[in-house]
């Protein structure tokens, strides 16, 4: 088991996603996505480092019929004010589908609404307050089916975020480093001269 600040795992997952071949957008999502959901103590980089690894239908690469978790992020985002006027939202299948309870605890926390995430075995209702799990699986599902998101009355009790450091799997975090690493560009003379890697000069 490794220990790691909420800042660290947000830097990790999003450069993890620029390794993994994700455009910017989508890898600042992984990032926030990762430490909102550790803050809440949901598996956010088993949940990444996992989605790396499936095949999923992503932004120029059908791979499966599961939308890639981390694109039904951003759409889920961009349809919050449909849910606001009481149309659910649903998704037919979604790899790492627990990404989802990012977007909508930042628009609970924006609006003081409630959002219900929703597939068989699992239920979860987002709030202002924080997070309540109504219903959850042994293991969070790396694909779900018949997901529905949609406004709802608040929870009885929820878990707050915290801002404390997560203590993660070896291996998750391990996976999430070998991605970001790919980001880095190896030493070369060319690379050099361009002005990589460390300065020499002492700033007075």
């Amino acid at each position: 088991m490794v220990s790691r600040t909420l800042s660290e795992i947000a830097a990790t997952a999003k450069m993890a996603a620029r390794g993994t071949g994700c455009q910017w957008g989508l890898a600042e999502e992984a990032g926030e996505a990762a430490r909102i959901l550790e803050a809440h103590d949901l598996p956010g980089v088993q949940a990444l480092a996992r989605l790396f690894d499936t095949p999923r239908n992503c932004a120029g690469c059908k791979g499966s019929e599961a939308l890639c978790g981390l694109v039904a992020v951003a759409r889920l985002s961009d349809r919050i004010h449909e849910i606001d006027a009481g149309e659910p939202v649903a998704f037919d299948a979604i790899a790492a589908p627990i990404l989802l309870t990012a977007p909508l605890l930042m628009a609970a926390r924006a609006s003081g609404r409630s959002y219900e995430l929703r597939w068989p075995g699992a239920c979860l209702v987002c709030q202002a307050e924080g997070l309540s799990v109504l219903k959850a699986p042994d293991a969070w599902p790396i694909i779900a089916t018949e997901i529905m998101v949609r406004a709802t009355v608040t929870a009885a009790s929820t878990h707050a975020a915290s801002t404390k450091s997560r203590t993660l799997r070896d291996d998750d975090w391990r996976a999430l480093e070998v991605r970001a690493n790919a980001t880095f560009v190896p030493e070369s003379a060319v690379s050099r001269s361009a002005g990589a890697g460390p300065s020499d000069a002492i700033d007075d």
